[in-house]
């Protein structure tokens, strides 16, 4: 039986015929990236399972423990409110595109209701009954790198991109496509977006590379939200959820950027909600 290695675990790895004490750091359909201890990056390489066991180091991993995301589902409008205001004070941050919806029909909900499978995402009606959608554009004037923030929340349902709208050709190509369950909510950019899946089913929030990759991040829309707001949208941000990103280039420049920005900025919130890894094509 083949072990389900997660990013993370202690191995051991055969190599050149001997077993190598080493470091679980990514993993796909078809195998695992490891990291030998002691070894140079240059010589990660991806392994299949067989060339993989279980490493005495293993036992002594500390237990996974989830994070605990305080949520307050009063009161959003007035929270984003107050966030976008507070960004625009900062010096050399520049507002660039700023826009609340307005609450959600009845009639929205009802149909969002039965396109999602008869329930919506945990959180997701209360934030629509109160704003119906929120799009932020925002960036450092004269960083370099740039540095931009992004936030583009989706309503539920309207004649153009909408949660549960068409995303055929988008997400999808053909029904029993891998990312058929997917529907983005967070579309931050065209290339990567904060999606539910599977829709119908539990429809928690995962990280979606557009083509090619679904990560868990182990939160719900409430949870989501209220790191969103920490986050200010600051690009990328969402890596920092995902158990396989935690040595992204964008994650890093992100943690290291937030603190410059915002004094209140709290490193240790910004991590995996689940040690379970991503979900290729």
């Amino acid at each position: 039986m083949t072990r389900n290695w997660r990013t993370g675990d202690a191995v051991v790895v055969e190599h050149g015929g001997s077993w190598w004490e080493a470091t679980v750091i990514a993993t796909s359909d078809e195998g695992f990236r490891i990291h030998y201890v002691g070894g140079e990056d240059s010589e990660d390489e991806w392994v299949g399972p067989e060339r993989i066991g279980p490493s005495s180091r293993e036992a002594s991993k500390p237990p996974f423990v989830r994070p605990v995301i305080e949520t307050t589902t009063t009161g959003y409008r007035e929270r984003f409110t107050e966030m976008v205001r507070a960004l625009g004070a900062i010096k050399d941050v520049v507002i660039d595109e700023v826009c609340y919806g307005e609450p959600a029909s009845e009639d929205e909900i009802s149909r969002a209701r039965e396109r999602s499978g008869g329930a919506l995402p945990i959180g997701l009606e209360t934030f629509c009954r109160q704003m119906n959608g929120f799009t932020l554009r925002w960036h450092v004037d004269g960083s370099e790198p740039r540095i931009v923030g992004s936030i583009l929340l989706l309503p539920l349902l309207t004649d153009g991109e909408s949660i549960y709208g068409d995303w055929r050709d988008v997400v999808w190509f053909e029904e029993g496509d891998s990312f058929y369950d997917v529907r983005p909510f967070d579309f931050f950019t065209n290339e990567a977006c904060a999606a539910f899946s599977p829709v119908p089913g539990e429809a928690t929030v995962h990280f979606h590379t557009m083509g090619e990759s679904l990560e868990p991040t182990g939160y719900d829309f409430a949870e989501y939200v209220e790191l969103l707001l920490r986050s200010r949208g600051l690009w990328y941000w969402q890596l920092a959820l995902c158990v396989d990103e935690q040595s992204a280039t964008d994650l890093a420049r992100f943690r290291e950027t937030m603190p410059s920005l915002f004094p209140d900025y709290d490193d240790a919130v910004f991590t995996p909600g689940t040690e379970e890894g991503t979900r290729g094509r």
